[in-house]
């Protein structure tokens, strides 16, 4: 057998010492720290460091601040570290309105669509005196107050009401945090007033192309006063224990595989108007793969608080507290294979643009298959545990259907409205003898048993008549 010689022994040895020195000096170059000083550029400090160094962030205000992170790099910020993509406006003088000049332009593109009260919601400049949100105009003439114009072709704001002694800021940063890195974590910061355009978010994990960065973590922010959405979320990103708020579009969006959102306050989003019949809320997927939502607390929001929609696969909701929400507490909509379970869902689902059970409920299945719901409690929704199937056909001409929809073991509570059912178009009998769509155990408390609080056979139905179409 062949035996290296003393020498060469030596040799080896020097070579693998020194392989195991370079890489523990490497490790240590992507392990280190760095701390900031306050005010200071974090892209400075991203630029001169390499990938995977973590970045504390100490106490003060970081405005018109935009980071493209490097893969593995860490942001953890102070009590007070506060990430601000507004700018202060000032010099305000006074001529019937109060105006100041901020330069800023038309904005290329504005996605999303608005309700017709809210015709500016599109555009991404909000305009916030002392955190309170002014509502935007169109032009200077339906100008009031506690509103606000933005004329592009002199770059200036108009307001009416005097804003000597407040602070005054405009959202003109679009992100936060941006581009197609991967295994970022951001903690511990105050991030508000991104001028996020529509479609898109604060935390934006994703580049000019359209690459997306994945295994993303989102803990323990404070996300708000965003114009478009608060967090984009992509493959494999966790989002935890934040308190994501008040933002103009969505509280989160996104879509991709292995996502998991945990105890997140998720509350009052939709603050500009979009219109929610196209993506607007506390919280919209799309084409999501083994989604998670767990143990999250959704209210008011001015859309479904928890929403599924185009595709999504193998998606669970579990634990749950929603309420306040319109149109659903959660919805699955054209999806297929989700679970619904243990959650709590409380005075959701009411609609103003409409009252029937084509509107909203609690818990609302919109032409998704396959979908299991059990052990949650529903109270006082606009209605109960309702699918509905508007004969919708997908992307590769299949029909999009109602079927294998299993509604068990549930608390309902209702005064009014339906408690559960199945609504239909134009499927025939089909949905309700032969595509497997069932509702049983569950728990219903009425004002009585007589009222019509259940839809089936296209027709509304007391218990008796629910039970006797053997449902329940």
């Amino acid at each position: 057998m062949f035996q290296n010689s003393p020498k060469t022994q030596r040799t080896i040895s020097i070579v693998f010492s020194t392989i195991l020195l370079v890489g523990v000096m490497s490790m240590a170059a992507r392990a280190s720290t760095v701390t900031l000083t306050s005010g200071q550029s974090i892209q400075a400090a991203v630029n001169n460091n390499p990938a995977g160094t973590t970045f504390e962030i100490p106490a003060g205000t970081y405005r018109q601040q935009s980071i493209v992170p490097k893969s593995g790099d860490v942001f953890i910020g102070a009590a007070g570290a506060d990430l601000n993509g507004s700018m202060v406006v000032t010099g305000f003088t006074h001529n019937t309105f109060w105006v100041a000049h901020v330069g800023i332009s038309a904005p290329a593109s504005l996605p999303g669509k608005c309700f017709s009260w809210a015709p500016m919601c599109q555009y991404p400049e909000d305009l916030y005196v002392d955190n309170t949100l002014y509502h935007r105009v169109s032009s200077l003439s339906v100008m009031s107050s506690n509103h606000w114009y933005l004329d592009y072709s002199n770059g200036n704001v108009y307001l009416m009401d005097d804003p000597t002694g407040h602070t005054v800021e405009i959202t003109t940063t679009p992100y936060a945090f941006s581009g197609n890195a991967n295994n970022v974590t951001i903690k511990g910061l105050l991030i508000e007033k991104y001028g996020a355009p529509g479609q898109t978010a604060a935390i934006f994990p994703e580049n000019a192309a359209g690459d997306n960065g994945s295994d993303w973590i989102v803990e323990n922010n404070e996300i708000r006063y965003n114009h478009g959405a608060g967090v984009e979320a992509t493959t494999g990103m966790q989002i935890l224990s934040n308190r994501i708020h008040n933002n103009g579009e969505l509280g989160i969006a996104g879509c991709g595989d292995n996502i998991l959102v945990e105890s997140n306050n998720i509350n009052f989003n939709n603050t500009d108007g979009y219109d929610y019949g196209f993506g607007a809320g506390g919280a919209k997927f799309d084409r999501t793969t083994n989604l998670v939502v767990r143990s999250n607390y959704v209210t008011g929001n001015y859309g479904a608080g928890l929403h599924s929609d185009t595709y999504s696969y193998n998606t669970l909701y579990e634990y749950n507290t929603t309420s306040n929400n319109k149109v659903a507490g959660i919805q699955y909509e054209i999806s297929t294979y989700g679970v619904i379970r243990y959650n709590t869902i409380t005075n959701d689902g009411y609609n103003p643009q409409g009252s029937g059970p084509w509107w909203g409920s609690g818990i609302y299945n919109l032409n998704s298959s396959n979908v299991e719901v059990y052990n949650n409690t529903v109270t006082n929704c606009m209605h109960g545990i309702v699918a509905a199937d508007s004969l919708r056909v997908g992307e590769n001409g299949a029909v999009l259907e109602v079927s294998n929809f299993s509604v068990h073991d549930n608390v309902v509570t209702q005064q009014t409205g339906v408690g559960d059912g199945v609504l239909t178009l134009a499927t025939g009998d089909a949905i309700y003898t032969s595509w497997g769509n069932q509702y049983s155990n569950n728990t219903y408390n009425l004002p009585s048993q007589s009222g019509l609080y259940f839809y089936w056979m296209d027709k509304n139905l007391d218990y008796a008549g629910w039970e006797g179409y053997g449902q329940n």
